[in-house]
């Protein structure tokens, strides 16, 4: 908006930083309140851009200064750096030291997470989304904000909370690179689960999705199950009791014990295997 005593009568918009106000041409523009436009600028190159605007008045006065505004170009899509997920704790408060914790099985489906994006040169970065692909089936997330947020943000089956936002690296005043933490939580279905990254900045150019460097991470809720216990060709149901009518548990050492188990699975679902057996007392000196 522009206003003058004998009333603002041309305006004149240019891409130029001039000195002083243009001369007298085809240049100068019929003024009008409220009116609008818009500016071609011959130089393609994503980066910051100002406009410049002189006002004349109806006495022929020009303004001394032009009145400027500045927007950034930018077609380029912002990238995820690295991207993580761990089931046992929280990642660490500085991105100094990111690891990747090699997570490849999980028995519960929330997961912490953590990821450095950036948008260098560009408008900065405005949020991110996660989808979730489990047993055929793609879930995507609503796009969060990449600002520090303690609550629950979204709705199932693909939701985070307690993020973090950290900046990183900033230029020209824009923040162009953060750390991001946070806890992710997936569907409940017990399936591998493909998990993508994806970021976006002001301008809504979206960065490739970027997989978890292990995915996909098997969720698996379900204990496995022993069929069977055979202790010197004797089959039973789970476990023994010390009897004293055979007598042939008073010292396992001399005995061989051979335990059968299965992975619980339904269907052709992922599961994640059978890692170990423990042994527990029925009754003290059984085992």
């Amino acid at each position: 908006a522009a206003a003058d005593v004998s009333g603002v009568a041309k305006y004149y918009v240019t891409t130029d930083n001039l000195v002083t106000a243009p001369d007298d041409g085809p240049g100068w523009l019929t003024y009008a309140a409220g009116l609008t436009g818009t500016v071609t600028f011959t130089d393609a190159a994503d980066g910051q851009k100002t406009v410049y605007v002189w006002f004349q008045d109806g006495a022929g006065n020009k303004s001394t200064l032009a009145a400027k505004d500045t927007a950034v170009k930018d077609s380029t899509k912002p990238k995820v750096d690295y991207f993580y997920l761990r089931e046992d704790a929280a990642f660490p408060a500085s991105s100094a030291s990111l690891a990747d914790p090699g997570m490849r099985y999980s028995s519960t489906q929330t997961f912490n997470f953590a990821f450095v994006a950036s948008d260098v040169n560009g408008s900065g970065l405005k949020s991110f989304r996660y989808v979730d692909l489990a047993n055929g089936v793609s879930n995507a997330s609503a796009e969060f904000p990449i600002a520090t947020t303690a609550g629950a943000l979204g709705t199932a089956p693909v939701t985070v909370s307690g993020v973090t936002a950290t900046p990183l690296t900033t230029t020209n005043g824009i923040v162009t690179s953060y750390y991001v933490t946070g806890k992710l939580t997936v569907g409940s279905v017990n399936d591998a689960h493909a998990v993508t990254l994806t970021v976006k900045d002001p301008a809504n150019n979206e960065s490739v999705g970027y997989e978890h460097p292990t995915n996909p991470v098997v969720f698996d809720s379900v204990s496995p199950a022993v069929t069977s216990v055979n202790i010197d060709g004797t089959n039973g149901s789970g476990y023994y009791r010390y009897s004293a009518a055979s007598a042939i548990y008073t010292n396992l050492a001399d005995h061989t014990m051979t335990v059968t188990a299965m992975e619980s699975q339904t269907g052709a679902e992922a599961v994640s295997g059978l890692q170990g057996v423990s042994f527990a007392a029925a009754t003290a000196g059984a085992f």
